[in-house]
């Protein structure tokens, strides 16, 4: 599975890269910090899985780049990964298909849940 994570926080991004080494040594993960550049890597790279999007990235905040990434990536599965709890509903209305805080997921539930929605999407 191929899985892009737009994160701009480089030690949580490299958690969540060592997760998926732990409990999906198979994956891919494709790291970028923003949100143009995860734009252009649903272009350049093999195809995209799922994605896991911050929501507060450096050219992106609050829900811009759940909304610019649903209308780029419409057929791919985005599953916001974030600090903030409060953007929950919106998320949801706008598209994401799990929305999940940093401090309430573990390693294993985070890389089941990506799983679990991919295959759900098949």
């Amino acid at each position: 599975m191929n899985v892009l994570l737009c994160e701009d926080d480089p030690s949580y991004a490299e958690t969540v890269q060592f997760m998926f080494t732990l409990f999906a040594p198979d994956d891919t993960v494709y790291h970028v910090q923003t949100l143009s550049a995860a734009l252009a890597l649903l272009v350049h790279q093999p195809p995209i899985d799922v994605i896991l999007l911050d929501l507060n990235l450096p050219d992106a905040k609050n829900l811009q780049a759940l909304t610019a990434m649903s209308a780029t990536a419409a057929d791919i599965p985005i599953i916001v990964l974030t600090a903030y709890p409060m953007w929950r509903d919106q998320a949801m209305e706008i598209g994401a298909k799990a929305y999940k805080v940093k401090s309430d997921i573990s390693g294993e539930a985070l890389v089941d849940t990506v799983h679990m929605i991919v295959h759900e999407e098949l």
